[in-house]
Parts: structure tokens; C-alpha cells; sequence
């Protein structure tokens, strides 16, 4: 007997498999850029890093160089952060000593986030999947 797939089920199937090993990459990678980004906007999830002081008075090329990139450390393991890609889930990760400081701040060191969770990123994620899910969609 023979059968006609008219939605082609085993199509999307495939496709969906693709997925669930292309996705988290795609994902990891638009994480990371956003990431990076903030190095260059100076901010993270639209709220401004506190200023340094030495950029109050600049006297030098130094002292005009944007906040936390002294030598590009910081910036470049942040780059090189992902860690682990699974449709399980998703590890980015920085072997800087002083990142967590910076990040999350301390009694001295004001907060200059560069990593973790925002609206502006889920917003990103979000429209990430719904284009790669009507992708698959539109191939069948």
C-alpha cells in the first residue's frame, strides 16, 4: 500500500535534528557577540559602565581608551568564551582572574557588567529560534 507524506513529516524531523546540534552554536555565538559588544558600547543591557576617573581629566592616549580594554584580556577570553554547545545547554566561561570583580563589582569596584542574563539578550535568543524554526517550516 502506498502512502503519500503531503506536510513531509520526515523532512521536518530531519531538519529538526539539524537543529538540535546547529541552534545552540548559532546561539552560543549570538550570546558571545553580545557579550563582546558591551566592550564596545561601553554598557550592558542599555545601562551605562560607571566611568573611571582617569578618563574625567584624560592627560595621556591611556587615559582615553575605553573602560576595561587596557590590554584587550578581558575583551579577547570573552571572545573565546564559549565553552560548551548542547541542546541541553549552553557554557560560556572566562579564565580571567579579575572578571568576576569587574562583573559583578565590589566594595571598590563598581559594577561594569559585560556577561550574564538581560531582556535585550533574551529578546535576541527568542528571535534566533523563531527564525531558524520558519526556516525549517518553509522548507518542507
Amino acid at each position: 500500500m502506498a502512502t503519500y507524506n503531503q506536510f513531509e513529516f520526515d523532512k521536518i524531523v530531519a531538519e529538526m535534528n539539524k537543529a538540535k546540534v546547529d541552534l545552540p552554536k548559532l546561539i552560543a555565538s549570538d550570546i558571545r557577540n553580545y557579550f563582546v559588544t558591551s566592550f564596545k558600547k561601553q554598557s550592558f543591557d542599555g545601562e551605562a559602565w560607571k566611568n573611571v576617573k582617569r578618563r574625567e581629566h584624560p592627560k595621556t592616549a591611556r587615559d582615553r581608551k575605553p573602560i576595561l580594554i587596557q590590554s584587550g584580556r578581558l575583551r579577547r577570553a570573552v571572545n573565546e568564551s564559549i565553552r560548551k554547545t548542547s541542546w541541553q545547554e549552553i557554557v560560556l566561561g572566562i579564565d580571567v582572574p579579575y572578571a568576576k570583580y569587574q562583573n559583578d563589582g565590589t566594595e571598590k569596584i563598581p559594577q561594569r557588567k559585560f556577561m550574564g542574563d538581560s531582556k535585550e539578550l533574551q529578546d535576541k535568543i527568542y528571535k534566533r529560534i523563531d527564525r531558524e524554526m520558519k526556516k525549517i517550516l518553509k522548507k518542507k
